[in-house]
């Protein structure tokens, strides 16, 4: 048992000299007494990031390194890490790389040592420039606990970072440097922050905290920047609601005077303002004048939809300020006037559209599908017609293919977006792309399967495929409703329906093989979840009633009734509104006569062949492997 406790401590003091650590050799506090280390930086511009003088002081570091003088310079070194850290915000981890590329990265928190943080609580202490100060005091107090160094010490650190923040933010906040300004509106927030967990008690630094803020909402409202006002006035909404009425007076104001400003961007923003000044009302506790700062965004959206700007963008206008109107006890009569001015601008949404197109020669996959699907006999026939020229899309290889695009055209994703129907009605809307959304993610990775792998699917391999079958083999409805009364997969009592679905699709008659393959992809779920023997009710006030399609297809146990690459195949034809939507789409009503013969219905129409041949692909397989080239790819679900 000795020998157990003497090896776990052998291994952790090895693992506490690991610890990463930028002053790695023993150095002496002392030596900040004859090291000027700020000297260099005595002219430097700290506006947004600071990769200038981060570079500046590594060089000064390494020049130091070459002269021998290896203790000044691995403070340097120090100085210049810190410098480096992109700040986040005020979040549980406010500091990280400014750079990442995997597993590589410039310096974070993390990295540091408790001798480095000794050397930043010390530095910081004696730093001349509000800002570097701010920002040695901040990492230091982060980093601190991680390596053992808590209590006043940190704590110290904490209200000096808040009040050099604050120092700083004061120098610049009603400057005329627009840049400058904005800048220190982040100090700012950092220092309402830091002060609210160090100083609480500070009645002097909480009051020129705010008295800061308000002073730079008046000067920002004067200069008409609308960052600063925005952002200061949201902290006013969640801090100090005892500045709230009277920041609301002097912001409705503005926003009153803005309507004949020259700047197109702050009479754009002047619906947003007066929303910022019915919040502020709201949180001083003045109703009447929140519910009229209301009215007024809705009428400023409705000025601005009745401009000279483009359909989408007006409609989408219009139909805030009705949305508003009717959160807020508008006016019926006119809210029933605008709907219909609204439907009036979607209308012309389509006259600004145009379709974009690309042509691809296609010709290699044309032989390849008439090597696959070779057969006369229509059993051997449509399994190949399933099986052998496409798979399922692989859920692995989209998700790679959706990350490798977002990195490889970035604007692309940077920004949200609206999906419109052919009315001009928004029925889908996006965010940016975020991998570690899952829900972001599978949004993404559906719009890419429809966009770029049905329509080549559909549109030129399920085609040719189905004129070679129906060409070779001619087949009737007694031939397919043999096959669905045989295939275990098709649910009891919708053999024909299918059978017909199947049929049109062979016969390229696309809008009878919707109407009847549409309605029979929800029994067709619903009948291989019972096959597993999992409820598909949902009990309702007493009631009991099937569950939709689209809670089957997100149901926690669906990786037990299908693979992973089938549900979003599913999903993205049937129910995901990124995606298809067609049983959404059908069942309300919502799809003409002239769209039904679409790449959609074609997909599923191939999708439900595959599903009925499913308990038996493995026939295929063998017949496969005995025809095949060595480079031929297989079926692999």
């Amino acid at each position: 048992m000795d020998g157990q406790d003497q090896a776990a401590k052998e291994e952790a003091a090895s693992a506490s000299e690991t610890l990463p650590s930028i002053i790695d050799k023993p150095v002496p506090l002392t030596i900040l007494d004859d090291l000027d280390w700020e000297a260099h930086l005595a002219d430097q511009n700290w506006t947004n990031h600071r990769w200038g003088a981060s570079q500046l002081t590594d060089q000064r570091s390494k020049n130091l390194a070459e002269e021998g003088h290896e203790q000044e310079a691995l403070v340097l070194k120090l100085l210049s890490a810190v410098i480096s850290m992109h700040f986040r915000g005020n979040l549980p981890e406010p500091f990280g790389p400014m750079w990442q590329d995997g597993n590589r990265c410039t310096p974070a928190p993390q990295h540091l040592g408790q001798l480095d943080v000794q050397f930043l609580q010390a530095m910081a202490k004696s730093a001349r420039n509000a800002w570097l100060k701010a920002r040695l005091a901040d990492v230091a107090c982060v980093a601190g606990p991680s390596v053992g160094l808590k209590g006043r010490g940190m704590g110290e650190m904490g209200a000096v970072a808040a009040q050099a923040y604050l120092d700083h933010a004061k120098e610049f906040l009603a400057g005329n440097e627009s840049i400058k300004a904005m800048d220190s509106v982040e100090c700012l927030q950092r220092a309402m922050h830091l002060g609210w967990k160090y100083r609480r008690k500070d009645d002097a630094f909480r009051e020129d905290v705010w008295m800061t803020a308000a002073n730079a909402i008046d000067h920002a409202i004067n200069k008409k920047r609308l960052g600063i006002i925005s952002t200061l006035a949201e902290e006013i909404i969640q801090r100090q609601h005892s500045l709230a009425g009277t920041i609301a007076e002097k912001l409705e104001k503005a926003a009153d005077s803005w309507f004949g400003d020259d700047q197109e961007a702050v009479v754009d923003n002047i619906p947003s303002f007066y929303k910022k000044a019915a919040r502020l009302w709201h949180a001083a506790k003045n109703t009447a004048r929140s519910e009229a700062c209301y009215h007024k965004s809705a009428d400023a959206l409705i000025k601005k939809a009745r401009g000279d700007r483009q359909a989408m963008v007006r409609a989408d206008w219009m139909a805030e300020g009705i949305a508003l109107l009717r959160r807020h006890r508008g006016d019926r009569t006119k809210i029933k006037e605008l709907q219909s001015e609204l439907a009036e601008i979607r209308r012309t949404i389509s006259d600004e559209m145009h379709s974009v197109s690309h042509e691809i020669d296609t010709r290699d996959l044309i032989t390849f599908i008439e090597q696959q699907v070779t057969s006369t006999e229509l059993p051997t026939a449509l399994f190949q017609l399933a099986f052998a020229f496409s798979n399922f899309t692989s859920v692995e290889k989209i998700k790679a293919e959706v990350i490798e695009t977002s990195k490889k055209y970035v604007f692309q994703h940077l920004f949200a977006r609206v999906v419109y129907n052919d009315e001009g009605v928004p029925v889908e809307r996006g965010d940016a792309f975020d991998a570690n959304d899952p829900a972001n993610l599978e949004q993404h990775m559906i719009e890419n399967i429809c966009r770029f792998h049905h329509p080549l699917l559909a549109n030129v391999a399920v085609m040719y495929a189905t004129s070679l079958v129906r060409n070779r083999c001619e087949p009737t409805l007694n031939d397919l409703l043999a096959l669905t009364h045989a295939s275990p997969m098709v649910p009891e009592g919708h053999e024909w329906s299918t059978a017909r679905g199947l049929l049109a699709g062979l016969e390229h008659d696309w809008e009878e093989a919707a109407i009847f393959l549409i309605p029979q992809a929800e029994p067709f779920v619903r009948a291989a979840f019972k096959r597993r023997n999992i409820n598909t009710l949902a009990v309702k006030d007493g009631i009991e009633e099937e569950k939709s399609l689209g809670e089957l297809l997100g149901h926690e146990d669906i990786t037990q009734v299908f693979h992973e690459d089938i549900v979003i195949e599913l999903k993205a034809i049937l129910t995901h509104r990124s995606g298809h939507n067609l049983r959404n789409l059908f069942g309300h009503g919502l799809i003409k006569d002239e769209h039904l013969a679409s790449t959609a219905t074609i997909v599923l129409w191939w999708t439900l062949l595959r599903l009925i041949m499913w308990p038996y692909r493995h026939r295929l397989i063998t017949f496969s492997e005995s025809l095949a080239a060595p480079t031929q790819k297989q079926p692999s679900e």
